[in-house]
């Protein structure tokens, strides 16, 4: 495990997989030929705290959730210590009880393994996983070996882990918080200061075919053709990493006032953003939670999105306005989604419909945006979300056998 990668990988292949399953067995007592790892021990001498290992300098989505849930965790009085996860292993500090690697599967193992067995041993090791399909990889099981269990941050991802899972899956959200929002976003974006502003943020890096901006932008070309004074803003960030792309949406920006733009911004810009926006819309076909929405419904805005997934935990009738759906299957692999995965096509007409009511009954869409407010408040507030990250570390260790 020690050897440098570069070492390692001068290795003839069979004899470095036969190293690294010995490295398995001797660093974190995994033994692969047998099925087995070695019992969790919890050293006594390591005080009760929380070292949270994540991307925390990745403007991503995973990214703000491994921020937002070390700082609610912290609010609510627990000891956190932060480890950024894109580090080489040198020189870390984890001085707590518990690592939460807030890495997603497909990545898990090769940065607990970088990072190594001083860090894993004589704590309880837990994974923060977001996954937006139904089923969860069979080529990823593996994973759950070095964990004693899986958090996840919504109910659609629960279903999809949990009947995989050799350990316990716990729902563990973490929380939406903005920060302070920089001023004149209309005006930085060359948007008009008046008439009815629609938002959507996607990152290209995140699979634009799971995103769907082309479907979004297209429902709203079909919903408000010029000269309608109701506009669009689509920002997306990578965009280069998906050849296409930026072709395609214009294309399906034809005959609308939709702006596109492809750039990188910061935290305080995009809060600027969604206080600018007089709604949210995110035609997606599936969502591991779907933080843009929830950030949006958190600023009190109507939030138009497709009912499945991780935003169905907080998005429903009484708080935005689900989009039907139908089931649908991939022909072909796309990055980590293996052909035949089942997600949801967006009716598209139905979109179209709930669009133009979001502008025409504005009555009705603050009702539903206030009570969504609301929602994302009780289940995705800093003290609500800490509260979660501490009763759950308090069953974690009882079940590790660390009393009090």
């Amino acid at each position: 495990m020690r050897l440098r990668p570069f070492l390692r990988n001068l290795l003839p292949g069979p004899l470095r997989e036969r190293y690294h399953r010995y490295a398995l067995r001797r660093d974190f007592g995994i033994d692969r030929a047998r099925g087995t790892r070695r019992p969790a021990r919890l050293s006594h001498d390591l005080p009760r705290g929380l070292n949270v290992i994540g991307y925390f300098e990745s403007a991503s989505g995973v990214g703000e959730s491994a921020r937002s849930l070390a700082c609610a965790a912290q609010e609510a009085g627990l000891e956190v210590a932060r480890i950024e996860a894109s580090r080489p292993a040198v020189a870390i500090a984890a001085p707590y009880d518990v690592n939460l690697y807030h890495v997603n599967a497909d990545g898990a193992a090769a940065v607990v393994e970088e990072l190594g067995p001083r860090l894993h041993a004589g704590r309880a090791n837990v994974a923060y996983w977001y996954w937006e399909t139904e089923r969860f990889p069979a080529r990823w099981r593996d994973r759950f070996d070095y964990f004693d269990e899986v958090w996840v941050g919504s109910e659609f991802c629960r279903r999809a882990i949990g009947p995989a899972s050799p350990v316990p899956v716990a729902l563990v959200p973490p929380a939406v918080a903005l920060p302070k929002a920089a001023s004149a976003a209309r005006e930085r974006y060359g948007l008009p200061a008046t008439g009815f502003l629609f938002l959507t943020i996607f990152d290209a890096t995140s699979v634009p075919e799971r995103k769907n901006p082309v479907g979004t932008i297209r429902a709203f070309a079909r919903a408000f053709p010029a000269p309608s004074e109701t506009s669009l803003l689509v920002l997306v960030s990578n965009a280069g990493e998906a050849p296409g792309l930026s072709g395609a949406m214009r294309e399906a920006a034809r005959g609308a006032r939709v702006s596109i733009f492809e750039e990188w911004i910061g935290r305080s810009e995009l809060a600027a953003l969604f206080a600018a926006c007089d709604a949210y819309v995110s035609l997606h076909r599936a969502e591991g939670l779907g933080l843009p929405i929830a950030e949006a419904m958190s600023l009190g805005k109507p939030a138009v999105a497709t009912g499945y997934s991780g935003s169905a935990d907080y998005l429903d009738e009484t708080t935005g306005f689900p989009v039907r759906w139908r089931p649908a299957s991939l022909p072909e692999r796309i990055r980590d989604y293996d052909a035949g995965t089942r997600w949801a096509e967006p009716d598209e007409e139905h979109a179209v419909e709930t669009l133009r009511r979001v502008v025409s009954d504005r009555a009705e869409a603050s009702r539903r945006a206030e009570t969504g407010r609301r929602r994302i408040a009780e289940l995705y507030g800093s003290a609500a979300a800490g509260e979660r990250v501490r009763m759950r570390l308090d069953a974690l260790r009882a079940r590790l056998g660390k009393g009090p």
